[in-house]
């Protein structure tokens, strides 16, 4: 009895790394430019800038012209990532 207790304590807590697993794992794949737009909609309006000082309001204005350098450094990260998961020096 305690140990079935146990166990199920034990699948309770690890529910949430799960849902991780299953997130990290949607996200092995060059982001495209639908899902930058879709995750700057996202971005809540009047919350204070980051250390950076760009607001989020200022990333959602600019977004048009910044697209392909974010696109292109999202890639880079992406590409970066797979060759080092493969043993092949990036640098």
């Amino acid at each position: 009895m305690k140990a079935s207790m146990q166990h199920q304590e034990l699948t309770y807590e690890l529910q949430p790394l799960q849902k991780l697993k299953e997130q990290l794992n949607s996200l092995d794949h060059v982001v495209t430019e639908h899902e930058i737009r879709q995750a700057v909609k996202t971005l809540k309006k009047k919350k204070s800038p980051f250390v950076d000082g760009i607001r989020n309001e200022m990333i959602e204005a600019s977004l048009e012209s910044l697209m392909p350098v974010i696109s292109n450094l999202l890639i880079s990260f992406y590409n970066l990532e797979k060759c080092q998961t493969v043993g092949v020096k990036a640098f």
